[in-house]
């Protein structure tokens, strides 16, 4: 991962965008994001917060 960044969403409240090294497997891609989705289900202002989000991956 090389970025995150958040930002207001149109199909959801906030849109999370985050970066990854161009050339990723797929799996090394899920490993990512299955490492960042477990991080936000323990951030305590995602839980109070934020009702909906949206990863956007990019490169």
């Amino acid at each position: 991962m090389t970025g995150l960044v958040a930002r207001a969403g149109q199909r959801a409240e906030v849109d999370l965008h985050l970066q990854l090294l161009p050339g990723l497997t797929a799996p090394a891609v899920r490993e990512v994001v299955d490492a960042v989705t477990a991080r936000l289900g323990t951030e305590q202002v995602v839980a109070e917060r934020i009702s909906s989000m949206r990863l956007v991956l990019g490169s």
